[in-house]
């Protein structure tokens, strides 16, 4: 229950219900050798060109992940990790301290915090902006590759969402030509961090292919032994992640579970354990990596790099961002850009968006 609009209570891992500023004990967290400082990367917008590094004792970063306000989901950001020069991008990645992913499919809190007891792990689990969400989109076209038989609660099913969330679940009269709508119930949604014993470094692999497989098999390790459903398109290096925020009338959750530091995370062998031997989006990866020597070769790359609908926003922004920086946001970068945009293969083109995002991109922002 809220106590005001900027105080919220939540009950902890004892079940005690606990309001205003969370306190951790430097006992308990000396003992289960948790960080005593937290590093993350801040700015003011997820369009921003430069990202802060900033060092928080433990306090403070979890009073700042519990700090919710009300108001739209975009705007301030923050991410895990540190960037070389400032720069949010996968190959520029330095160093990361924390293991976050969220929890979209409907896996309740109770389930999290007993799997995280079960596991022993420290973690902090926070309520995500769509919290509570009754609908899922699915793009039309997606929807007519479905077999004739196929129901709303099997094909939510099939994407992995909980038994709870995919029962009963309909199709709304609100459907377009463009656009599936299927309602169902209430899907809890939460974004777990958790604290590795050390952090993932590129300089700790050969290259930087194996850095990436590694931090993203560990993600997933972490995942399944949580047993908990993670969008691996979700799991890049640069990830950013929106501070708390929350529609007006939902009200967010946050809670804090004791435990130690997860071991062995970011091992080379994770990629044995996880199955995961090869990169799932390299031709991004080589968009953000290489300096190309001629149009040409960008164009090549660019148009090898599958544009359905496991590509996140932030996958589709960071395409536009790096052909503006290749191509000094010419206008033949954006007849590219618009031109690979348009090959989205899982609903309706909107070349209004590409516009939006290229000239977003012209403007210098500066985190803070």
């Amino acid at each position: 229950m809220a106590k005001n609009d900027n105080t919220y209570s939540f009950l902890d891992d004892r079940g005690l219900e606990v309001l205003g500023e969370y306190r951790i004990d430097d006992v308990i967290y000396d003992l289960q050798g948790l960080p005593a400082h937290i590093t993350i990367s801040t700015a003011t917008a997820h369009t921003s060109t430069l990202w802060v590094k900033k060092t928080l004792t433990l306090g403070e970063f979890v009073k700042r992940m519990r700090t919710h306000s009300i108001g739209s989901k975009q705007g301030s950001s923050w991410t895990s990790g540190t960037f070389r020069n400032g720069k949010r991008k996968n190959a520029n990645a330095e160093e990361i301290g924390l293991i976050v992913f969220d929890s979209d499919h409907g896996a309740s809190l109770d389930y999290i915090i007993s799997r995280l007891k079960e596991k022993g792990w420290a973690a902090l689990i926070i309520s995500t902006y769509s919290d509570g969400i009754r609908i899922k989109k699915v793009p039309k076209k997606v929807w007519d590759k479905q077999p004739q038989n196929m129901t709303p609660e099997r094909f939510l099913l099939n994407l992995k969402y909980s038994k709870v969330v995919a029962k009963d679940a309909k199709i709304s009269p609100r459907s377009t030509k463009e656009i599936i709508y299927i309602t169902h119930n209430p899907c809890p949604k939460f974004r777990i961090i958790l604290f590795p014993r050390r952090p993932w470094k590129q300089g700790d692999y050969q290259n930087f292919a194996e850095a990436t497989m590694v931090y993203k098999a560990g993600l997933v390790k972490i995942a399944n032994e949580l047993k908990v459903t993670i969008d691996m398109a979700a799991i890049d290096l640069a990830r950013l992640f929106y501070d708390p925020r929350h529609p007006k009338g939902q009200i967010p959750e946050s809670h804090w579970v004791h435990g130690k530091p997860v071991e062995g995370v970011w091992e080379s062998s994770v990629l044995a354990e996880t199955g995961i031997n090869s990169v799932p989006d390299t031709f991004l990866d080589n968009l953000q990596t290489k300096t190309f020597e001629t149009f040409e070769e960008l164009e090549s790359v660019v148009m090898k790099i599958v544009n359905d609908h496991n590509f996140t926003y932030e996958h589709f922004f960071n395409v536009g961002a790096a052909i503006h920086f290749e191509t000094g946001g010419s206008e033949r970068g954006l007849v590219l850009f618009e031109r690979w945009a348009s090959s989205w293969e899982s609903g309706e083109h909107n070349p209004n968006e590409t516009k939006r995002i290229w000239k977003a991109l012209e403007v210098p922002h500066v985190g803070k």
